[in-house]
């Protein structure tokens, strides 16, 4: 349970009582676990093969040519009776073409096959750099959300001329802008450690008038919009004159306190 009278005179910042949000939104220290992965989607074009590249060459009709060969990095393979013979930025029909030619020289049918055995040797030797030697290893790491990262949401949110909040009052939707009721925002840091929910502390300032700002709202602004964590209330003022007050001070509780006891 949740003690809403803890908060007072300010229950207004008390936990939002609305649904939790259907989907979650990125706060200030997740911790995010990227996968390198590859895809199994169907390209449009006839594959070309690279540098690394590992193909078969076989004859039906002279099982001495039958070879297994890696595309060097001069982007050659060398054949029986052919030597090198250039192979990459060609498909594999085109390939298999060239060399049905070349070595109809000395086969009236020389019936070549190629079969490709590993392709895409580019993207193998990317994903193998990513080892992570000073960290977890493999093709993962873990990324965290600093509080810099907010400090320019928050500026942009206080630059912004006007902050449209639409909320249901007396079964009618209402549209206010709580910009005005905006007073400041700073990032102070990173969440204390003990604290179960990690994020970024916000100490916002705000107005009650032309009507009270939740930090639920406030919240929402944002774009994309953060969740609330853990709020509470640090201060409350009265403005006159330019001067701030407590309205209720220690020792006005206090007298108040024992005024109600006599």
């Amino acid at each position: 349970m949740i003690a809403w009278q803890a908060y007072a005179q300010g229950e207004y910042v008390g936990h939002d009582r609305l649904p939790h949000v259907p989907v979650y939104r990125l706060r200030v220290d997740d911790q995010l676990d990227l996968v390198y992965r590859l895809t199994r989607e169907e390209t449009g074009a006839p594959y070309r093969l690279e540098v690394g590249d590992e193909i078969q060459v076989e004859s039906f009709t002279d099982a001495e040519l039958n070879r297994t060969l890696i595309l060097q990095p001069d982007g050659s393979i060398t054949l029986r009776l052919l030597g090198q013979v250039k192979a990459t930025g060609k498909t594999v029909t085109q390939l298999r073409d060239e060399l049905e030619q070349l070595y109809s020289k000395f086969y009236k049918v020389p019936a070549i096959t190629v079969t490709p055995l590993r392709v895409n040797t580019r993207l193998e030797d990317l994903r193998a750099a990513v080892d992570r030697r000073y960290g977890e290893g493999g093709q993962n790491r873990l990324a965290t959300v600093t509080p810099e990262e907010l400090a320019p949401r928050v500026a942009a949110l206080l630059a912004a001329e006007e902050l449209l909040v639409t909320r249901e009052r007396k079964g009618k939707a209402v549209t206010d802008d709580i910009r005005p009721a905006i007073r400041s925002i700073v990032v102070t840091g990173p969440t204390p450690p003990e604290r179960v929910a990690q994020g970024a502390v916000l100490e916002v300032e705000l107005a009650t008038q032309p009507r009270a700002v939740r930090p639920a709202e406030l919240l929402a602004a944002f774009d994309p919009p953060l969740e609330e964590g853990h709020v509470c209330r640090l201060h409350q003022w009265i403005e006159s004159d330019g001067a701030r007050r407590e309205p209720l001070s220690p020792a006005t509780r206090t007298a108040h306190a024992e005024a109600r006891a006599s």
